[in-house]
């Protein structure tokens, strides 16, 4: 026995030793695979959770040499593992088991691992995909979007195959501050669930209303084996604490290509602020792993683009349809087919419930339709500009211009992200805009100072219309220096929702009417703050993704106070897009006027960003 023991610790010295030359602990490979990053000080830690079983070395969350010494031995002499109960580490660290045997030459035999083959077996007959679903403003999670992993089986139909993604645990009855809070700081746990793509389908495309986006990965037969077992490693063994800025669904789909794709550059080693899954998209297809997209509408958007193609005479009958229950004795399939497409729209999005009316009205259709011969297929996929169109999140710009009240002055302005309303709209929400944590410098005359803080602004214009019966709304959260007539140049907090109905008249062109508020709180004001009641209308012209110009007018008065003078504001900016690659120019301009003192404030500039 002792001789034994004696053999095995020189050989498993002999191994580590001719393994590490003596650094292979600190190489690209290795620090991927184990997902190590640099803290400020030049220390190592892994984004995954100390203590979790992912490390076989106690020391392995910050230790890189450490944990492949332990691995090593592991491999060599699992007999540990198996009398803990825990299972062989070949079966629980397939994707490390694999790695390491290929770059040391190990000479052990491989068991047999049940649980993990048949998993296996399942996975890799096809493509590993990405599947990207579109923002969903409704749900604070989905704000940026959401990717997940897709296993191709060529043998079933796609909506059948398998599927697995990263996401928060959220304990249920969590308060919407703890969601917050906890979401921002790694409150949460991260775990890999595992789930029929049909139910992110049923999901997406039906419930939420969000277009897919699949993307077939262009990965060899050896980089496919290893992503997989390296997915299975992960959900075995890791807790990733989930932050939704930059330790999300996104980051681990990247960190798991970038362990198996020698050369891949998808994360930085240093901890990044955050990463949309849009930007992670970005980052896939700039690494040429990208071999394949697939557009997926949403039932929404189909529904959406067959009405869009009706004459203006069918039209006239369909929405008079859906008025009246009725419709001409000669009405035409194409009529009647859009009808039935509005009726399964409404049935998926009301847990396949209709009125007894509508229920009547559409068997009506249907039968009607049914006496009709076979009319040509309506085959229309309007897709929107793909997410590998968009600009990336990160913007800084300069600005320079002057106001009546203190002359001229130059602003620098950097925005973290993500996208602003007056931005190009390619491969985002359109009519939409998602920004947080937009901090602005001004220069005036020799004096350097802050101008505004916002911590958040969100918009969302859908169309309304007879079938789509959308709010407008749209929510700021802001600290500033305070801009305005009635409060020039005093520092306040503010908080400005509003509401209202859109209209898209054209593809070009779309029309609002909002009701507009605006809380302030400010030691300038005699109670501390300032509430502001209005309303305005709005109109947006775009042309082709190179220019967008805004146009609002609007009259605001002060509520829970004793002096309501009213303040008009007309307001117009013009965004000219790509002059240069991802830079844009463009200006604004800004007038109020306060009656009955007639006060006023004039204010324009120009303005260039630079997206990165």
């Amino acid at each position: 026995m002792l001789d034994y023991l004696i053999i095995l610790v020189m050989w498993t010295s002999q191994v580590y030793a001719n393994s590490t030359d003596p650094s292979y602990s600190t190489s690209d490979q290795w620090l991927n695979f184990m997902q190590y990053q640099k803290s400020s000080n030049q220390a190592y830690q892994s984004r995954v959770t100390e203590g979790t079983s992912f490390f076989m070395s106690s020391l392995g969350n910050q230790n890189p040499e450490a944990e492949l010494r332990q691995s090593l031995e592991a491999f060599a002499d699992p007999s540990e593992f198996l009398k803990n109960g825990r299972g062989h580490p070949q079966c629980l660290y397939p994707a490390r088991y694999i790695t390491l045997k290929k770059q040391f030459g190990l000479q052990i035999k491989d068991v047999s691992c049940p649980a993990f083959d048949s998993w296996f077996q399942m996975r890799k007959e096809g493509d590993v995909e990405i599947v990207y679903a579109a923002q969903y403003l409704s749900n604070p999670a989905s704000i940026m979007g959401h990717t997940f992993i897709k296993f191709e089986n060529p043998k079933v139909v796609n909506n059948l195959n398998l599927a697995t993604g990263y996401a928060a645990d959220i304990p249920p009855n969590t308060s919407a501050a703890a969601y917050i809070s906890n979401g921002l700081f790694g409150g949460f746990k991260g775990v890999f669930a595992e789930f029929p793509y049909y139910r992110k389908v049923h999901e997406y495309t039906i419930i939420d209303s969000r277009d897919l986006w699949e993307y077939k990965l262009a990965l060899t037969p050896e980089q496919k084996k290893l992503f997989l077992a390296y997915i299975w490693e992960l959900s075995l063994n890791a807790e990733i604490p989930y932050h939704f800025t930059n330790q999300n669904c996104s980051s681990e789909i990247l960190a798991a290509l970038q362990a198996v794709v020698p050369g891949a550059k998808l994360l930085d080693r240093s901890s990044s602020f955050y990463l949309t899954p849009i930007d992670s998209i970005q980052r896939i297809s700039k690494n040429n792993l990208i071999k394949s997209e697939h557009f997926r509408p949403s039932l929404r958007r189909q529904f959406d683009t067959k009405y869009a193609e009706l004459s203006s005479e069918q039209t006239g009958v369909f929405n008079d349809a859906l008025r009246n229950s009725h419709f001409p004795e000669k009405s035409d399939a194409i009529v009647l087919e859009t009808l039935l497409e509005y009726y399964s729209l409404r049935r998926q999005q009301n847990e396949d419930q209709l009125s007894t009316e509508e229920s009547a009205f559409e068997s009506k259709v249907l039968l009607a339709r049914s006496e009709l011969a076979s009319g040509p297929a309506i085959l229309s996929r309007a897709m929107p500009s793909s997410p590998l169109l968009a600009h990336p999140p990160r913007n800084i710009s300069v600005s320079a211009g002057s106001d009546s009240a203190a002359g001229r002055y130059q602003i620098l302005k950097f925005r973290p992200g993500v996208h602003a309303f007056m931005d190009r709209d390619e491969g985002y929400l359109e009519n939409s805009s998602f920004n947080f944590f937009e901090i602005s410098g001004m220069k005036q005359e020799n004096n350097i100072a802050f101008a505004e803080l916002k911590f958040v602004d969100v918009k969302n214009q859908p169309n309304f219309d007879l079938v789509h019966r959308d709010l407008t709304w749209g929510f700021k959260f802001a600290y500033d220096k305070g801009q305005q007539i009635s409060c020039y140049n005093c520092k306040m907090v503010s908080a400005a929702p509003e509401f209202g109905l859109s209209s898209h008249i054209t593809n070009w062109f779309q029309a609002s009417l909002l009701g507009i508020s605006d809380i302030r709180f400010s030691p300038s004001f005699s109670k501390g703050y300032e509430c502001l009641l209005g309303a305005k209308v709005e109109g947006v012209l775009k042309f082709r993704n190179r220019f967008k110009f805004l146009a609002e007018i609007g009259s605001q008065s002060p509520v829970l106070s004793t002096t309501k003078v009213p303040i008009t504001s007309i307001a117009g900016e013009f965004k000219y897009f790509n002059v240069l690659k991802n830079v844009d120019i463009g200006s604004r301009v800004l007038y109020q006027h306060q009656r009955p003192t007639k006060a006023d404030l004039a204010v324009n500039s120009i303005e260039a960003g630079f997206a990165f």
